[in-house]
């Protein structure tokens, strides 16, 4: 369950989706925002 939420959560993964959706300019503002401020408390290391 990890793995699929690690892969389906990563900043990478989410701004692939987005510029899929057509938000290309959003898409690596939010997913940088994403990255530092939710996906490290989410995920955090092990």
């Amino acid at each position: 369950m990890r793995r699929f939420l690690e892969h389906h959560l990563n900043p990478l993964h989410v701004y692939c989706r987005l510029r899929g959706f057509g938000l290309r300019g959003w898409a690596r503002t939010f997913s940088a925002f994403y990255e530092r401020h939710i996906y490290r408390r989410i995920l955090p290391r092990r």
